[in-house]
C-alpha cells in the first residue's frame, strides 16, 4: 500500500450507490462492478498522490495531500469508470 498523507489530509470516499440492494441479487455481477471502481480509484489515487486505505462493501475511502489533489482523482475515476461501462450500466459513484 502507498504510504498514507500526513499532515492537512483531504479524503475522498467512493460507493456504488447502484450496488448497495444487489449483493443479494447478483453477488458476483456486485463484486465484478465494485472490483472496477476500487481499480479505478486506486490508479486515479496513485496518480494524484493519494492512497486508498480503506474498502467497505461497495464503498472505499482515499487520502490525499490536499484536497486539489483528492478532487482531481474524483474526476479522473468517474472517467474511467464512464469507459468501461456502457452507458445504460454506469453506476452511479
Amino acid at each position: 500500500m502507498p504510504e498514507l498523507p500526513t499532515g492537512g489530509v483531504a479524503f475522498l470516499f467512493a460507493d456504488l450507490e447502484s450496488a448497495a440492494g444487489e449483493w443479494d441479487a447478483s453477488y458476483q455481477e456486485t463484486t465484478a462492478l465494485v472490483d472496477r471502481m476500487v481499480e479505478s480509484l486506486r490508479e486515479a489515487a496513485l496518480a494524484h498522490d493519494g492512497a486508498v486505505f480503506k474498502i467497505i462493501g461497495e464503498s472505499a475511502q482515499a487520502a490525499f495531500p490536499d484536497v486539489s489533489r483528492a478532487l482531481a482523482a474524483a474526476i479522473a475515476a468517474q472517467r474511467d469508470c464512464a469507459g468501461r461501462w456502457p452507458a445504460d450500466q454506469l453506476p452511479r459513484m
